[in-house]
Order: C-alpha cells, then sequence, then structure tokens
C-alpha cells in the first residue's frame, strides 16, 4: 500500500438543516446524531437553509414574498429546534436563496457557501425538504454525495443515534482510494472508542462468474491467488488501525451476492451505529459512488459518511488492477 497519510480533523460542518420541516421530531434526531458525530472535534456548525421556488409557476411578486415569509419563520423555528441543546447558542441558518426550481441548483448552492466557509463536512438529512417540495426530497441527499467533493455525512432523520458508538462499518474494495481515507475513519473510531467493521465482498464473484471461477482448476488457481492477495491488504488495513489502538474486525465474503446487497445484508446482521465509504475505489468505483452507495444510504438506519480520496480515481483503478485477476479473461462472466 502507499504511504499513509494523516488524519483531518473535522473543524467545520456545513448542516442543510430544514427548520421548517412538517415533522420537527426528525430533524431533532439529524441534531442528536451531528451532536454524537462532532463529539471530540471541537469543530462549527454551521446551518445553512435552502430556499427555492415552491413550484417553476410561481410570479415574480409571489415569489417575492414566498422568500419574506420564509425568512421571517425560519428564526423562531430554529430557536425552538435547538433548544436545550449544544447547539442553542449557534445563531439561525444562514439562508441560502436560489431561483431555479432545481435540486441540482439547490445543491450547488448549498457547496458553494461550504466553499467559502472553507468547510470539512457536509451533513444532510435523507429527508430534509432543503426548501424543496417533497415530490423530489429524495434526490437532494443523493445529488449532493454526487456533486460533493467534500466529505458528505448523510443522515437518517427517523434514527436516533446511540449514545454508545460501538461498532463503524467501512465496506471497502481495499484500493488505494479506500486506503486513503482510512486513517480518518481510524481517527474517528478512536475518539469515539468504536470497533471498525472492515467489509470486503469480492466483485469477481456473482451468480453467473461464481460457479465457473470456484469450479474450473484454471480459475480457480487464479482466484485463490487472489483471495491471498485481498487477504494481505486487508492485513494491512487491520495493523494499521492496530498502531491507533483501534480494533478492527475483519469480514471478506466469498457469496455470489452483487456488491451493493452484499453491503446491505452486512449492514442489516452487524448493525453499526456509522457507515463510513470511500466515494472512489478500484474496479467497482462508479457503481460504489453511484448505485452501490445509494442503495446504502436508503436502506441504513444509522448516518452514511462518505468519504473523498486524495488521489484520482483513475490512479487508484489502475493501481489496484495490478494486484487482481486479468479482466480479459472475466468480462464475459461477471
Amino acid at each position: 500500500m502507499s504511504k499513509v497519510r494523516k488524519a483531518k480533523n473535522i473543524k467545520k460542518v456545513v448542516w442543510a438543516v430544514d427548520p421548517l420541516a412538517e415533522e420537527p421530531k426528525y430533524q431533532k434526531h439529524v441534531l442528536k446524531t451531528l451532536e454524537g458525530f462532532t463529539k471530540g472535534y471541537r469543530c462549527q456548525v454551521l446551518p445553512a437553509y435552502v430556499v427555492s421556488p415552491p413550484n417553476p409557476y410561481l410570479p415574480a411578486k409571489g415569489l417575492k414574498e414566498f422568500y419574506e415569509g420564509t425568512r421571517g419563520a425560519v428564526g423562531g423555528a430554529w430557536k425552538k429546534l435547538v433548544a436545550g441543546t449544544s447547539f442553542a447558542s449557534i445563531s439561525g441558518p444562514e439562508v441560502l436563496i436560489q431561483n431555479k426550481f432545481s435540486t441540482q441548483k439547490s445543491v450547488q448552492a448549498l457547496l458553494k457557501y461550504a466553499n467559502a466557509q472553507d468547510a470539512d463536512l457536509v451533513a444532510a438529512s435523507t429527508h430534509a425538504r432543503s426548501g424543496l417540495p417533497r415530490s423530489i426530497l429524495g434526490s437532494f441527499a443523493e445529488t449532493l454525495v454526487m456533486q460533493s467533493k467534500m466529505p458528505t455525512l448523510v443522515i437518517n432523520p427517523r434514527a436516533n443515534w446511540r449514545s454508545k458508538v460501538s461498532r463503524i462499518l467501512f465496506p471497502t474494495d481495499l484500493s488505494h482510494g479506500a486506503w486513503d481515507v482510512f486513517p480518518d475513519v481510524v481517527n474517528l473510531a478512536k475518539r469515539l472508542g468504536a470497533k471498525i467493521i472492515l467489509y470486503h465482498k469480492v466483485d469477481l464473484l456473482n451468480e453467473y462468474s461464481g460457479p465457473v471461477l470456484k469450479n474450473m482448476p484454471m480459475y480457480r488457481d487464479l482466484l485463490n491467488e487472489d483471495l491471498e492477495r485481498r487477504q494481505t491488504l486487508m492485513k494491512q488495513f487491520e495493523a494499521l488501525s492496530a498502531k491507533q489502538g483501534v480494533i478492527t474486525e475483519t469480514v471478506l465474503n466469498q457469496g455470489t451476492e452483487y456488491v451493493a446487497d452484499a453491503v446491505i445484508s452486512c449492514m442489516k446482521k452487524t448493525k453499526p451505529c456509522l457507515i463510513a465509504m470511500a466515494s472512489q475505489t478500484g474496479p467497482v468505483a462508479s457503481a460504489l459512488l453511484g448505485s452501490v452507495t445509494r442503495q446504502v444510504f436508503r436502506s441504513a438506519d444509522c448516518p452514511v459518511w462518505v468519504l473523498h480520496p486524495e488521489q484520482k480515481g483513475s490512479k487508484t483503478m489502475a493501481q489496484f488492477e495490478n494486484w487482481a485477476l486479468n479482466a480479459s479473461y472475466l468480462s464475459g462472466l461477471r
């Protein structure tokens, strides 16, 4: 593996909050999660409320009145939301107005603000309206994860943050991209006193390729060699966390499920308090950033922390593929 970089501290968090949510108790769950996640970091939390047109047909005059009414309502709602919490001293959220009826534009407005504040993390709820109607709500957090270049924390507002965080699930393809972000996961685990579950699904094995690779002698020998490489890499991750005094449990899945299904199954079995994922990793980079990540945080009843490696994805893939089986033999088997 490449040189281990120093773990990054989280100094500023931009929180995409919705103080006017119809179900404020869920926003309180998000608030509790942020309090727990930032514990020990001594970081500054900057709430931001993105407001966009409620529909694409509102005339200019009506839009102006809508914005003015929204601004007026935010302050009182915020005080009620944070009353009795460690965030009570934080001033009300920055109201970010963008004039397009568009999830993408709203996400861009939030990220522009986060970059201007030099934030280290953006947090959002999977059900936060962020000024958008509920018909397109679910796509806000997903769009944020896909567009953000900084780490994101996706929070299911229906799930409570556990007072004792005992397990962090880290699904990984063992690439250099995953290795690059792992120090941050270890750092958080150490702060929270949590164990890391390092989970790897052998992506070469699925319902079509699995029987062939395991039963044909030529492929079986190559597969066994590849599995040894993967086990060696997992030991390197484990050794890195051990140096920081963090226990890591390794799970190597040789089943034939697809990656997303396997990760979700592991999540249900291990019941983690937090899931950490690298956004750009080896041969399954596009899947992990897209469908796998999306399916995981849609299914997760705990927060999902998406981290971005400093290395470019293309280099990461090339480096990892030097250790993997020759894809030309396997392309027809997936």
